[in-house]
């Protein structure tokens, strides 16, 4: 999943710069936060508080993408978008197996 999202990451920067777009270089705020909350975790509560970050996020990540891949006009940024589509389901479907296995549910 990180090699996923370091070359995601890499495409985005590419993209971006072709395109004269400047990205922010610092974790949103609510990152931010969600970074700071999970920090004073420890052991299976992280692990639980994660897992549900993770299976949440990913829900929404991929019906953002979904949605933008066919909105966007940009063709090199719609045809990155739609090609993230199933990256990010096959992270959503390894987030809930793991979220099952112990025992949070698929949610």
């Amino acid at each position: 999943m990180i090699e996923d999202h370091q070359k995601a990451s890499q495409e985005v920067q590419q993209l971006a710069s072709k395109e004269g777009v400047r990205l922010p270089m610092q974790l949103s705020e609510k990152h931010n936060k969600k970074q700071q909350e999970l920090s004073k975790l420890s052991g299976e509560e992280f692990d639980r508080a994660y897992i549900q970050y993770m299976v949440q996020d990913h829900k929404k990540e991929v019906k953002q993408f979904e949605q933008n891949a066919q909105q966007i006009k940009d063709q090199d940024v719609k045809k990155w978008a739609a090609s993230a589509v199933p990256v990010l389901k096959e992270h959503l479907q390894k987030a809930q197996t793991i979220a099952a296995s112990i025992g949070f549910g698929a949610q």
